[in-house]
């Protein structure tokens, strides 16, 4: 009988790369919140402060070289209230492609590097819907790559907001799309790169369904997610958490956070060190390349080498089949398509609705 051949080149879809090494900026934006009165005053606002970062993402600190991919934090555009309704998040949400992304993308070209950020979208194959949706924009301009956050990893969907998950519309979702569109992976000629938002970070499932798709690069977009060196119980875990997530499944990560200004309980301004703070770039051993170390304005810088880095990455092999039946066994305690027929108008009808629903 023939030998079989055990191969360890990495199996997953690629495009050549351009560079052997490439540099990254992990941006701590401090947006401000939107008027839901005039949104697009406030949004423009953001947006050009959020254009006058990447600038400054080249300028400081002095470096000859050129920066290939800068990350933004959640609500980059949006700022975050939750005491919008549905028909707030509909005014504010920016739609993709849209003004909002042409600029950018007008700055992306310019510069010619990849820009990430997350904000709130609409999208008109989906009306009455609104998304929290990590994005990137290629050097080239263009939209290369939207995810909408996948699920909400709290007891209720509308405990913090209410906007459209993947899991709340999922059979639609995927027999539009499909599951590949589930846990996306922008191949670019930077190397593979995926995105996401907050909570979707807090199982580690996130980062491995990711990695099993290709990714190489996992950015985390999040607002009042952290602080650098004050590991508070409940809120520097999720530092501890992307950490811990680049190693388990061998992939950079790039975590952007912001100061929780944008951030709006009920109405009211958090203050500004709440949450806020400790962007970070992390290797596949979990070693930080760099971090924010307080929670005002900053930009971290970093080299990948990811050239080398993928001459031996591998997607995550593991015995699937001893775990799949275990998960098969435990359906998750929300069920999906919770927003199938019913759009709660406000973040406690969402909250409602999610907890009649729960399974036991």
């Amino acid at each position: 009988m023939a030998e079989k051949t055990i191969t360890t080149t990495p199996s997953y879809a690629t495009v050549p790369l351009k560079l052997d090494e490439i540099r990254v900026a992990a941006v701590q934006m401090n947006s401000k919140p939107v008027d839901t009165r005039d949104p697009g005053k406030d949004i423009n606002a953001n947006l050009n402060h959020m254009l006058f970062l990447c600038e400054a993402a080249f300028t400081w600190p002095p470096d000859p070289r050129p920066i290939n991919l800068i990350a933004f934090p959640e609500f980059t555009l949006t700022g975050f209230d939750t005491m919008r309704t549905r028909e707030d998040w509909l005014r504010i949400a920016i739609m993709v492609p849209g003004p909002e992304t042409e600029r950018i993308g007008q700055k992306a070209k310019e510069l010619g590097c990849y820009i990430e950020f997350a904000s709130h979208t609409r999208d008109p194959d989906w009306p009455g819907h609104f998304f929290n949706t990590s994005l990137i924009i290629g050097p080239d301009g263009k939209v290369i790559h939207q995810h909408w956050k996948a699920y909400y990893n709290f007891p209720g969907a509308g405990c913090l907001e209410y906007s459209t998950s993947v899991h709340d519309v999922l059979d639609a979702f995927v027999e539009r799309y499909g599951w590949e569109a589930v846990w996306p992976v922008a191949r670019t000629d930077i190397g593979n790169i995926a995105t996401f938002v907050c909570s979707e970070g807090f199982a580690p499932e996130t980062a491995r369904a990711f990695a099993m798709n290709g990714a190489e690069i996992i950015i985390r977009s999040i607002a009042n997610g952290g602080y650098a060196y004050h590991d508070l119980p409940g809120v520097g875990d999720i530092r501890i958490r992307m950490r811990s997530d680049c190693i388990a499944s061998d992939l950079y990560g790039i975590y952007a956070n912001s100061d929780g200004g944008a951030i709006l309980i009920g109405g009211k301004h958090m203050v500004e060190s709440a949450g806020g703070g400790g962007s970070m770039i992390i290797d596949p051993s979990g070693l930080i390349l760099a971090e924010a170390n307080d929670t005002r304005e900053q930009i971290v810088h970093a080299t990948i080498p990811i050239a080398s880095f993928r001459a031996k990455h591998q997607v995550p092999r593991i015995r699937t089949e001893i775990y799949a039946p275990v998960l098969e066994q435990h359906p998750g305690y929300v069920p999906p398509n919770l927003y199938a027929d019913y759009l709660p108008v406000d973040a406690q009808d969402a909250l409602e609705w999610s907890l009649k629903h729960l399974r036991e």
